[in-house]
């Protein structure tokens, strides 16, 4: 159709890729930061054991501060809620 000829022109080809790479990367990340908030309010030693020896999550943690704690609380109210 006509969004496939578009997508062969080189670069609208190449940013189209991009962007969805981008929006994929953006989307496990926030399913990965939603996991962490959820397995955080697990009262589990094994738990929270993994998550401290975890590179991904002390990455997450220390470059998105701010995410992490909004997708946190915004979990334990909707938590509280149920």
């Amino acid at each position: 159709g006509t969004f496939t000829a578009i997508n062969r022109i080189p670069v609208v080809g190449t940013v189209n890729r991009l962007s969805g790479s981008l929006l994929g990367l953006a989307r496990a990340l926030i399913l990965i930061l939603l996991l962490v908030g959820l397995f955080s309010l697990l009262p589990v030693s094994f738990v929270a054991e993994a998550m401290a020896g975890s590179t991904s999550i002390c990455i997450v943690e220390r470059y998105l501060p701010s995410l992490v704690d909004s997708l946190k609380s915004l979990l334990i109210s909707y938590l509280q809620t149920k």
